[in-house]
């Protein structure tokens, strides 16, 4: 899931890009129960690491925002929009995880009451 690679510096300077990188770890492991391939290539699309890049606030300098463009007004509302995905997918990911334990618990009702009854 996560990549391990040396992360540049500007990726981890800050504690906005630090915490979410610790919500990334942490959505990481819930994921790790589950393979449904929709939510796998959701994830794949959420870690982009422009979204740590974008909360760097050598980003929003006055040299280096005339030479390059930001969609976020600074590194906190950049913060603020990347978790509020993070937080939907993780509500999306604790529901599937949810539904996917009742039906092995469902199965495993049945499969016990099957037995029983040979």
């Amino acid at each position: 899931m996560l990549v391990q690679f040396k992360l540049p510096d500007y990726w981890l300077k800050n504690e906005l890009q630090k915490d979410a990188f610790k919500c990334l770890h942490h959505i990481n492991n819930l994921l790790c129960d589950n393979n449904q391939p929709s939510l796998i290539d959701r994830w794949n699309f959420i870690q982009d690491m422009d979204n740590l890049y974008y909360m760097g606030n050598q980003f929003f300098s006055e040299e280096y925002s005339q030479q390059n463009f930001s969609p976020f007004e600074s590194p906190y509302h950049a913060f603020m929009n990347y978790m509020n995905i993070l937080d939907d997918f993780t509500h999306r990911l604790e529901k599937n995880n949810a539904l996917l334990n009742e039906s092995l618990n469902n199965n495993l009702t049945e499969e016990r009451t099957s037995c029983k009854n040979l």
